[in-house]
């Protein structure tokens, strides 16, 4: 079942935050296990933002309501 987690998008274009989306780890492409072949690392908000196996990402308007 696909996960989704939810991030203000002025901590995302912030260019203090350390937002990023990580596809190496020491070096290497990121382990199968870490979120291979990319994941989200959000400093600072609970660690169920940090997706693994990010598949896409969406930006949307201020208050949008999602349907389920």
């Amino acid at each position: 079942m696909p996960y989704g987690a939810s991030v203000p998008v002025m901590k995302i274009l912030n260019p203090l935050s350390d937002v990023i989306l990580a596809y190496e780890m020491n070096g290497e492409p990121l382990p199968l296990d870490h979120g291979y072949p990319v994941r989200a690392i959000v400093p600072g908000v609970v660690g169920a933002r940090n997706v693994k196996w990010l598949g896409t990402f969406v930006v949307l308007p201020l208050f949008t309501v999602l349907k389920t």
